[in-house]
């Protein structure tokens, strides 16, 4: 019940498109995820933002020039979802067994900030949503344009051995 009067108010409150697919600070089990303490997550973020240049909070790559001479890979969110890699991506981050930081674009329960394991975590997002390894050797971006991003090692290395075979978004 708690659960539904959480997604009904945020509804309300943002629009129901922002939260149609995306109920991310929820587990599988519809209890909430642990909060991070804004403190210590953005101890994360500012070590983020050194490595992956997060200079611009509200939006990532593809959406601005390339921050960053790693390499990044983005995709249209719609078409990765709708694809045969979709369950075998989150199959293979699930089986990392880590820690996810993830920041939301607004308040859920009285924070932007949650930490989850990745055998919870699924690319169905359909708002800015930033996700850290604990050790920051990978980031993923989801952005309301309809954009993910891959950066790090940890992301970057997983999805060059799928071979996935959709269009990349370069700078849009």
């Amino acid at each position: 019940m708690k659960k539904l009067i959480l997604i009904f108010m945020l509804i309300l409150v943002c629009g129901a498109s922002a939260f149609a697919n995306d109920i991310s600070f929820f587990r599988t089990d519809g209890t909430l995820l642990p909060a991070v303490k804004e403190d210590d997550f953005m101890i994360l973020w500012n070590q983020g933002d050194k490595k992956y240049n997060l200079t611009n909070q509200y939006y990532w790559y593809p959406l601005i020039e390339k921050p960053i001479k790693e390499p990044i890979i983005s995709y249209c969110t719609t078409e990765l979802i709708n694809s045969k890699y979709k369950k075998i991506l989150e199959q293979k981050i699930q089986k990392l067994n880590i820690l996810l930081y993830e920041k939301l674009e607004y308040e859920v329960d009285g924070s932007r900030y949650y930490v989850m394991e990745s055998k919870e975590f699924d690319l169905d997002r359909y708002s800015e949503d930033y996700f850290f390894t604990g050790d920051l050797s990978g980031l993923i971006y989801f952005s309301h344009e309809n954009t993910i991003s891959f950066a790090g090692e940890t992301f970057i290395n997983m999805i060059n051995d799928l071979n996935i075979p959709l269009p990349r978004l370069e700078n849009i």
